[in-house]
């Protein structure tokens, strides 16, 4: 097999191989061979014995080396990594990926490839690192209807949030302390925007519901906007704050976003803490399962991929998950959604009663109210309500911005339960 990339997932699929060479050739009854390894530049020093590697920085050298069979890319981003995987399916090699931004973004292209030359192309390290989500979904779950995907599918921003939550560390504090541990890039903006658990949703669309998404379609909020303020009033009102990634599929209609939410502390997703990633999955035989487990690393993902390399040449699969249906219809808002809106108001006598009266104008009813005088100017007042269209609470809050005590709206996240 050739290599394309040698960074950390390089590495850790390189040291999961070594370290499990024993028991993953006792079951494959053949050993797994890296012939040739693909790097910008061949004399660089690494953080791995390379002596046993044959390093090319010419693609060409693998892609036509009829000795391989099997290309594993992960250089990461969309070029030349799309170029190089298309072409190597073209030449008939069987191709493992852990590029969410590839998968997402060229899915049906690459769908048709594999459709078009009998090409094989996996892609469990996509999404959520070690977890094997993709292969639970094509094999285990294949006869049950995926109603429902809910799942925390960043480890960066999971990171962030459990730090501010435990700690009461701010979000510039928290931030600094995910890349100094190496969980966020120096430029963290994909993952903090939520575009990075976008690309995963996309994937997850595709797999689950066999309807594609652009990425750039799904309805996207990251978590810059939380502050320790939003942390502390939902724990007062039990909840945790976490950025979730949500599907919902129904005969009719699509929903795909991604938002930070509040759930309540005993739900399961509320125990899951720094880098680690969670999924549920709802089948409409099986009922919901979740999958828990680290969602980055060099070794977890290395794994991953790994574990598709050995899926490959155990079972000679030609089976490809990607469908080349795009869905072209609207993302809809399925059913109805608690919401926490937080004031800042003017504190004079009241307010609370005129803001819960213009909610129930627009057919918002409340489920809890926390209010804070603090014998200043201006006072915090945080809404929980019941269920509610999105529409009726932006028609309230467009009313309400009038009122002449009403300082701001600080926040607006959805109460998912």
């Amino acid at each position: 097999m050739g290599l394309l990339g040698l960074g950390n997932v390089s590495m850790g699929f390189c040291n999961t191989l070594e370290k499990n060479k024993d028991k993953i050739s006792s079951y494959l009854d053949e050993e797994i061979v890296v012939k040739k390894i693909l790097v910008n530049n061949i004399s660089k020093s690494r953080n791995i014995n390379t002596d046993n590697f044959d390093l090319t920085d010419n693609f060409k050298d693998i892609v036509t080396d009829d000795s391989i069979d099997i290309v594993v890319e992960v250089l990461g981003g969309l070029e030349p990594s799309f170029s190089y995987i298309k072409e190597a399916l073209i030449k008939g090699k069987k191709v493992v990926t852990a590029n969410k931004a590839v998968v997402a973004t060229y899915s049906k292209e690459l769908s048709d490839i594999c459709s078009k030359y009998n090409g094989v192309l996996l892609f469990e390290g996509s999404v959520g690192g070690g977890i094997p989500i993709i292969n639970t979904l094509t094999t285990n779950l294949v006869s049950n209807k995926i109603n429902k995907l809910i799942g925390i599918i960043n480890g960066t921003t999971n990171f962030i949030l459990t730090q501010m939550t435990d700690n009461q560390m701010e979000f510039d504090e928290a931030l600094k302390l995910a890349q100094n541990k190496g969980y966020a890039e120096a430029d963290p903006t994909s993952d903090l925007e939520g575009e990075d658990a976008a690309f995963k949703l996309s994937i997850l669309s595709n797999v689950a519901f066999k309807k594609k998404i652009s990425p750039d379609r799904i309805p996207t909020e990251g978590i810059k906007k939380i502050s320790q303020k939003d942390i502390k009033y939902a724990s007062e009102l039990g909840y945790i704050i976490k950025l979730l990634a949500i599907g919902i599929n129904d005969d009719k209609n699509l929903e795909l976003t991604v938002h930070p939410a509040l759930i309540k502390k005993e739900h399961p997703l509320a125990s899951v803490k720094n880098e680690f990633n969670a999924l549920f999955v709802e089948g409409n035989s099986v009922g919901e399962v979740m999958l828990y487990g680290k969602g980055a690393g060099s070794m977890p993902t290395g794994s991953a991929v790994l574990g598709d390399v050995i899926n490959i040449l155990k079972f000679d699969t030609t089976e490809n998950s990607l469908t080349n249906i795009n869905h072209n219809g609207d993302l809809e808002t399925i059913g109805e959604n608690q919401f926490y809106v937080r004031f800042e108001v003017y504190d004079k006598p009241g307010v609370l009663g005129k803001v819960a009266l213009c909610f129930g104008k627009y057919n918002v009813s409340i489920e809890s109210v926390v209010q804070r005088a603090r014998g200043e100017e201006t006072a915090p007042l945080i809404f929980i309500t019941h269920d509610a269209k999105r529409k009726d609470i932006d028609n309230a809050l467009a009313e309400i911005r009038s009122y002449k005590n009403i300082k701001s709206v600080e926040s607006i996240l959805r109460v998912e339960n």
